[in-house]
């Protein structure tokens, strides 16, 4: 349990520590970590200082004169013995177990504050309506805040800000932030300026329900305070937090062509505060200026328009309904991806709608899953003709199912989604599966501004967006994943070489592909050509099992082309065509050794599903795949096309087979360290999370 100092700052409230401090002490009593009280006597002169030094268990700090709220609790702070500070105005009671639930957020270094919930009752503890977090917008171009009260609310939710008057914060980042600014003298704002700052660099703020506090009396501010002078101190310190925090110059753009006119409106219409407020920040413009100038060497990880995109609405429920739009309804490798994404999504957190063109295997084996499928065709954005028309009812679709995310899967879906998620104000995320070959210019690349995030299977293919700077912000690898319980080596191959008359003792080698010139059936068959020329001792026990098929009309021809070539070979007898397959786990074991060799792989899901199978590896040194398997250790690389080398590979596992099983181990090893589809779904989760975070909160 973390050490915890409880912060009172105190001016003039004696009358509120004699009743709020017994109650502190005794819940405190039942904390079952260290804890210390400090009140902070800001120069009181009601005999505060005096009533507190009797008190056993309270630490006293004196200042001579007050200073304001923001000094004497940074005072506090630099006195502080605890890792957690809580901050606790003397006019709050805390309730019974008010502080273990605000400490356990702290084992996420992420998180700076945790605000307690303040209730007018001990009644009001109870479920239903609970006040969540502030809320923010830059309204009329200034910081504009609010509360929001839902029903139901029942666990931590993410704030624009805490309250200073009874929240916890980490102790080490608040003094690295620089406490409070006493530029926000001499009360408000100093809780919301540093929790902006803390957000902009990453850090988290929370309110949690379970934590409470009552807060029902007249403070010391209304004691000593004309309502009228409240509300220009309250105008005059959201005037300086905008000047000092926000750095985007479109928004500061926005607040000077507000302001001017405001400060003739407001007076005539009865807020008089605004403009009062305005005038008593001008002469602490130079304060503001140092600052800023303080500020600039924090990084920023959020920026002010994420921020407010982020608190501006309602939290969302989950489940988020994520829109995947995908150009073709067959299933090859891209699909099959997409297929274990779907399938290993949290249901509890995220419901995925595919919108595909039409029937087919991929909508039958989504639909088998329980994933609903609406059917909408993607016309050539070319051809101008039917693009309208979808964009309406892809609308309609986002409108209707609440869509918090699309994402993505082909080119030309990525046009559709990203015109969309404009109309509908939501994020849009491109998943890249393609090298780039030999387009003069790179749509996808041109265009990825219009893309939220953009996710590549490999850093091969993120290198399409490379520039001098590195890779943009909206760039994320996340490498395929592979199901390392259905491809295992576990799995028996023994139905698949009886299946196809292969001996136990025989040698296969395989490929596993649909039939496009580019996945390098060719340079396989004649690899197999050489192997058999140079082991004619083994021709009757060497076999070579082509796995796959033609998958679009127009790879009908190189199905052909490659019987014949197995034909003009003499390679009848030692060739085995197996066509698509459903059972790849099956097929895999019954290979002794796989092959890729495709001129140009992205990010090859067959490498994977290899390597989780144990099966040694031979590919060309391509795209992603030297990013999966490791040259010498996994398996084997060639350069594409290269046949010899490829049959030297061969030989050499071929006539090394305890070498090739130690590889076929090395992969399956690899593949369960860093590429099972948990992994994978995991990270594209994390994407979406972020995403929604930053759009709704």
């Amino acid at each position: 349990m973390r050490s915890v100092s409880v912060i009172i700052p105190n001016y003039n409230g004696r009358e509120f520590l004699q009743k709020n401090l017994p109650i502190l002490l005794k819940r405190l009593s039942v904390h079952p970590g260290e804890a210390e009280v400090i009140v902070v006597d800001d120069g009181s002169t009601d005999s505060s200082a005096e009533f507190v030094k009797g008190i056993k268990g309270v630490r006293l700090l004196a200042l001579g004169a007050n200073s304001g709220f923001a000094n004497a609790v940074n005072y506090g702070v630099r006195e502080a013995k605890g890792e957690i500070i809580y901050l606790l105005n003397s006019d709050v009671e805390v309730c019974e177990g008010f502080l273990s639930p605000l400490i356990r957020h702290f084992d996420d270094d992420k998180v700076f504050a945790v605000s307690s919930v303040a209730i007018k009752g001990l009644k009001d503890i109870a479920p239903g309506k609970k006040v969540w977090p502030h809320f923010v917008k830059f309204k009329y171009g200034i910081f504009w805040y609010w509360y929001e009260c839902l029903d139901m609310c029942s666990k931590a939710a993410e704030s624009f800000c805490v309250s200073g008057g009874y929240s916890a914060f980490d102790r080490v980042k608040f003094l690295e932030l620089g406490g409070f600014d006493i530029l926000f003298r001499p009360f408000y704002a100093e809780d919301g300026d540093i929790c902006w700052r803390a957000w902009k660099k990453g850090y988290r703020s929370l309110i949690d329900p379970d934590s409470c506090v009552i807060h029902k009396q007249r403070g010391t501010i209304a004691k000593y305070h004309e309502r009228s002078e409240i509300s220009n101190i309250h105008w005059k310190n959201r005037f300086l937090m905008t000047w000092k925090d926000i750095s985007d110059r479109g928004l500061l753009l926005k607040h000077l062509l507000f302001t001017i006119p405001e400060l003739l409106i407001c007076p005539l219409i009865g807020k008089k505060e605004f403009s009062a407020g305005f005038f008593m920040a001008l002469p602490q413009i130079p304060e503001v200026i140092r600052s800023r100038r303080k500020q600039r060497i924090l990084t920023e990880v959020y920026s002010d328009r994420d921020l407010f995109r982020k608190f501006s609405s309602l939290p969302v429920v989950e489940p988020h309904c994520i829109l995947y739009l995908h150009e073709t309804s067959v299933i090859s490798g891209a699909e099959n991806s997409l297929l274990n994404l779907a399938k290993n999504l949290d249901k509890k957190r995220f419901r995925p709608l595919f919108v595909l063109p039409g029937s087919g295997p991929l909508a039958d084996e989504l639909e088998r899953m329980g994933v609903e499928v609406i059917y909408l065709g993607f016309p050539r954005v070319r051809s101008l003709l039917g693009v309208t028309k979808t964009v309406r009812k892809l609308f309609r679709i986002a409108r209707e199912k609440k869509i918090r995310i699309i994402h993505s899967n082909s080119i030309r879906s990525h046009f559709y989604a990203s015109v969309t998620s404009r109309i509908v104000k939501v994020p849009v995320v491109w998943h890249q599966r393609n090298l780039l070959t030999d387009e003069i210019i790179d749509p996808d690349r041109l265009f990825s501004s219009f893309a939220d995030r953009i996710i590549c299977n490999s850093r091969a293919i993120a290198d399409r967006f490379l520039s001098r700077n590195g890779l943009p912000g909206n760039v994320r690898v996340v490498h395929n994943g592979v199901d390392t319980q259905k491809f295992s080596p576990d799995i028996s191959g023994e139905n698949i070489r009886g299946e196809f008359g292969i001996g136990k003792k025989d040698i296969v080698v395989g490929i596993a592909s649909r039939f496009n010139l580019e996945k390098g059936q060719r340079t396989f068959l004649k690899a197999a050509a050489e192997v058999i020329a140079a082991l004619p001792e083994l021709k009757n026990r060497l076999k070579f099992l082509v796995a796959g098929g033609a998958v679009f009309k127009r790879e009908e021809e190189e199905d052909v082309f490659l019987k014949s070539l197995v034909s003009d070979f003499g390679l009848g007898q030692n060739v085995i065509f197996t066509g698509l397959r459903k059972d790849m786990p099956e097929i895999y074991a019954a290979m002794d050794i796989f092959v890729l060799a495709s001129d140009a792989e992205p990010c090859g899901r067959v490498v994977l599903e290899a390597m989780a199978c144990a099966k040694p590896l031979i590919a060309t040194i391509t795209g992603g795949t030297t990013e999966m398997a490791q040259d010498g250790i996994t398996g084997y690389f060639f350069r594409p096309g290269d046949h010899t080398a490829l049959a030297e590979r061969m030989i050499f596992l071929i006539e090394h087979a305890d070498f090739a099983k130690k590889m076929g181990q090395n992969g399956r090893s690899r593949a369960e360290a860093c590429f099972k589809i948990e992994t994978n779904a995991r990270k594209v989760q994390d994407i979406y999370l972020e995403l929604i975070g930053l759009r709704y909160g």
